[in-house]
């Protein structure tokens, strides 16, 4: 998590270099630890998910995959909370 402010949290990650290319990435949100669902897919970091609700606690994971969409595995979770405004 790079940045947190009302209503966006900015993630940034290093750039896999898999064999055979990286197709892109997903990332993954929860409001709870393990509770995660696909919420946006993106070609490079970085990711600003701005649909971020105020005042709410949010997990995120991002996992790679390559041109034929076999994926890496998550990444550690991060944890990012919005203030009120």
């Amino acid at each position: 998590v790079t940045s947190v402010i009302a209503g966006s949290v900015s993630l940034n990650w290093t750039p896999s270099t898999g064999i055979g290319g990286v197709g892109g990435y997903r990332i993954l949100r929860g409001t709870s630890p393990g509770s995660m669902s696909i919420h946006a897919d993106v070609t490079a970091p970085p990711y600003t998910d701005p649909y971020a609700r105020l005042s709410t606690t949010y997990y995120y994971e991002v996992e790679s995959y390559n041109p034929i969409g076999v994926t890496s595995g998550p990444s550690n979770e991060v944890t990012a909370t919005t203030p009120a405004r």
